[in-house]
């Protein structure tokens, strides 16, 4: 897969969702991701989404990524000679991703983001690419979910207010899939949670759409989806 896909944010869940498939509940090492990304490179973010929905979509407690987390050095180190070597391809995380939208067509109700919950890094680069451009559609529910500790410190340095400000809501110390909290007239939500694209058609009886923060914003503009699928092939 190229490295233009694996700098789009959700391709990180798609990895996860993929891993806990085929990984379930064993221990996995993975090689090739490279940890030198833009944006941080693999940040403690990239690597929350992937874990989370690995853990949900497969039995995954623990993975290592080679010469990225710390007792990986080399592949030699986590695994012996004998462990299977599977190669996953662009067509292959593609299949991932498509498995966590099951809405059809553009239509969409409302975003929710922070599943697990949104850091104070997440809310800075929202607060980046919300901060001067339009406001929310008012067709659209847009909710992000984080903890009081992390929303003190947003709220301190004024990322809060710019969510507020373009028609967001926060909600602390749960998640939307998991609480009577969505409007119950809502049928399609777009997320960058592979967790909570996992969960929430079985827990709301709603319909999925995975996509980036970025996608999430411009959808949410625009009242319906905005996605880029061009890099995913």
């Amino acid at each position: 897969m190229s490295r233009e896909l694996l700098e789009e944010e959700s391709a990180w869940p798609a990895i996860g969702a993929l891993l806990g498939d085929i990984a379930e509940s064993k221990v996995a090492a993975m090689i090739g991701l490279p940890g030198d990304l833009s944006d941080g490179g693999l940040t403690e973010d990239r690597l929350k989404g992937l874990g989370a929905t690995a853990a949900s979509a497969g039995g995954v407690g623990l993975f290592h990524i080679v010469g990225v987390t710390p007792e990986a050095p080399t592949l030699a180190a986590v695994v012996n000679a004998k462990v299977e070597i599977i190669k996953i391809s662009t067509a292959q995380l593609r299949a991932s991703r498509d498995r966590l939208t099951t809405a059809v067509g553009d239509d969409l109700d409302a975003v929710s983001l922070g599943t697990p919950h949104f850091s104070l890094a997440e809310f800075e680069n929202l607060a980046k690419e919300l901060e001067g451009g339009d406001k929310f559609s008012p067709s659209i529910d847009f909710y992000v979910s984080t903890s009081r500790g992390v929303l003190e410190r947003a709220e301190a340095l004024g990322y809060a207010q710019i969510l507020k400000n373009a028609g967001g809501r926060i909600v602390t110390d749960t998640c939307t899939y998991v609480t009577p909290i969505l409007n119950p007239k809502i049928k399609t939500v777009m997320t960058n949670s592979g967790k909570w694209a996992w969960y929430a058609p079985g827990n709301l009886g709603i319909e999925t759409i995975l996509g980036s923060v970025k996608e999430c914003i411009a959808s949410a503009r625009a009242g319906k989806l905005v996605r880029n699928d061009a890099l995913w092939f």
